[in-house]
């Protein structure tokens, strides 16, 4: 059993790798290894989670095949199939919006879309580029039309792929998720619940000592007792609030543009606390894979906390009343990550105080 937790820890933190790593591995290459990581732990949940991002949803036989393999792992529990097939199709959404496609022809499985990629790069290429500026004195008419539409196709190819790459991104966000938590699983799976305990009381007692405003909002985030949309929404509140407050604390917003690891200069003032948390982990981490990671994790926890946040106030004032409830489940899951995250950046901004000192 140990030999067999040891294997699909390795095959884990390759996999991870081969998602974060500078060689272009296909996402569908990296799915196909997350179908075979839940499918060895019995994970079913993700592993339909991986089946549905490789089917053509608009396709009635593949839809139906996915379909069965849930209600044979799952009979009653409609409510998952549903939010996995709503997580589908918002992945895909930008593509229908942006490009004015039906709803249905931007439901397509991963490896469709990488062709599609690479179909649309390919076409770029074979565009030649402009033969002289916009800006040039006098040209013949028909070469002025000539090179006009070269332009036209090639930013229309270059955005159409942009598009398309967002869909991906946005499954590689989830497919990155999953393999991290499975790797903390398998890491401390077997660890007694006092660990998890012991880091509670790390991150209580780290934000009495520099935030003790914080303090009261991790406690009130963490009271929940029932999963209401009320309750959700008010701990929703409280996460974010936490996030800020903790964000002013290691990294204060500032009026200044400063240049993040993508070698842009960014805007870290107080609204942009997701910006400035991922700045922190830039700055303070030196490993750059152990930074990837982290900061991948910022952002994803950001995010759903906000998502959170707009649905269920939205669901309290009746705003959408023929839409899904979150999942509890799904909401825990966030509470932990939540949790995580906020241990690895106290420890950060612990080591960083400790530098200062030298």
């Amino acid at each position: 059993m140990q030999k067999e937790r040891e294997d699909l820890l390795r095959l884990t933190r390759e996999t991870i790798e081969e998602l974060v790593g500078e060689n272009e591995i296909p996402l569908s290459a990296v799915i196909e290894k997350c179908l075979r990581i839940s499918s060895l732990r019995e994970d079913k949940h993700n592993y339909v989670s991986f089946l549905i991002e490789m089917v053509d949803l608009q396709d009635n036989g593949q839809y139906e095949r996915v379909r069965i393999t849930w209600k044979r792992y799952f009979p009653d529990d409609e409510k998952g199939w549903t939010y996995f097939v709503r997580r589908y199709k918002d992945e895909r959404k930008i593509a229908s919006t942006k490009l004015a496609l039906a709803e249905k022809d931007a439901w397509l499985r991963v490896t469709n879309i990488e062709r599609k990629v690479k179909k649309l790069e390919e076409r770029f290429k074979e565009i030649p580029p402009p033969r002289f500026s916009a800006n040039a004195n006098w040209v013949p008419f028909r070469d002025f039309m000539e090179n006009y539409q070269r332009q036209d196709e090639r930013q229309r190819l270059r955005e159409e792929k942009e598009v398309w790459q967002s869909v991906l991104e946005n499954i590689r966000v989830i497919t990155h998720d999953f393999l991290v938590h499975t790797e903390r699983e398998l890491l401390f799976g077997n660890l007694p619940f006092s660990i998890f305990e012991k880091n509670m009381s790390y991150i209580e007692r780290k934000l009495g000592e520099i935030a003790p405003e914080a303090l009261k909002q991790f406690v009130a985030a963490y009271s929940l007792s029932s999963y209401t949309p009320e309750s959700m929404a008010q701990a929703a509140t409280s996460m974010r609030r936490l996030l800020v407050t903790i964000a002013n604390v290691v990294y204060p917003p500032t009026d200044e543009k400063i240049q993040g690891a993508d070698g842009k200069e960014h805007n870290l003032g107080k609204e942009r606390y997701i910006s400035r948390l991922w700045q922190f982990v830039d700055e303070q981490t030196e490993s750059s894979t152990y930074k990837k990671l982290l900061g991948a994790q910022v952002n994803d926890v950001g995010h759903r906390i906000d998502y959170a946040y707009n649905f269920l106030n939205k669901a309290i004032h009746n705003e959408e009343p023929d839409r899904e409830e979150i999942d509890p489940y799904e909401f825990n899951q966030v509470l932990i990550q939540t949790i995580l995250v906020i241990g690895d950046i106290l420890r950060l901004y612990e080591n960083s105080l400790t530098k200062d000192d030298i």
